[in-house]
């Protein structure tokens, strides 16, 4: 469409030449000025075709069809690739929300992991910009210390749970059992809480049948 205008010139009011701008000359050049257009790199002037001078007074003359048809292409172009990108967009979203839907007792167990880990962290949170300076004085220190030891991808990983002496698993097996215990213990209270409530109710039941009878 446009590029039978290529290499045309035009003498305007002013006297100054104006050449037919290479926005659209080829294929190439216009898929690439077309993708620039969606950052903004595209105005309303790269439209305008330069047809040449006419007329036994030389003036300028233009192609008002061809200008607008090719407005109306682009900006179907462009209508055409938003709404393309916006399904996409929504098809990526209900995809994620159906995996995380799929797997929510893994997610909520692994972010309330995450979230346990971040308070037992030593540090607190840091505003920004000050976490800039924490942050980076904290990865400066895992990478010169020797308490710490790079593994990929979890990165810095202390060296006690890398390599744990024999007195650090044994202290967390004897943990480890008594966190069972405090958990066999509190599973046992609330079954037996659960039952003697149970017979209190039903005993209270009884009582009150019991004298409605007499």
């Amino acid at each position: 469409m446009y590029q039978a205008y290529n290499e045309n010139r035009v003498l305007d009011k002013d006297g100054n030449i104006v050449k037919q701008k290479e926005t659209y000359s080829s294929i190439g050049i216009t898929f690439r000025n077309l993708y620039w257009s969606f950052y903004g790199y595209l105005a309303p002037w790269d439209y305008k075709l330069i047809v040449g001078n006419a007329g036994p007074n030389q003036e300028p003359t233009e192609h008002p069809l061809t200008n607008y048809a090719g407005e109306i292409t682009i900006a179907t172009f462009h209508v055409a690739v938003v709404v393309t990108l916006l399904n996409l967009m929504i098809s990526m979203l209900v995809r994620t929300a159906d995996t995380v839907q799929k797997n929510e007792d893994m997610e909520w167990k692994f972010t309330r992991c995450q979230i346990y880990a971040e308070y037992f962290e030593w540090f607190t949170a840091i505003p920004p910009p000050f976490n800039l300076i924490y942050n980076t004085t904290y990865g400066l220190y895992r990478a010169f210390s020797n308490e710490f030891k790079f593994v990929y991808p979890d990165l810095w990983i202390p060296i006690k749970i890398w390599k744990p002496s024999l007195n650090d698993v044994i202290a967390q097996d004897l943990l480890y059992l008594k966190l069972l215990r405090v958990l066999f213990e509190r599973y046992r209270f609330a079954e037996e809480y659960h039952y003697q409530t149970v017979m209190k109710n039903d005993a209270d039941r009884f009582i009150d049948k019991e004298k409605y009878v007499c």
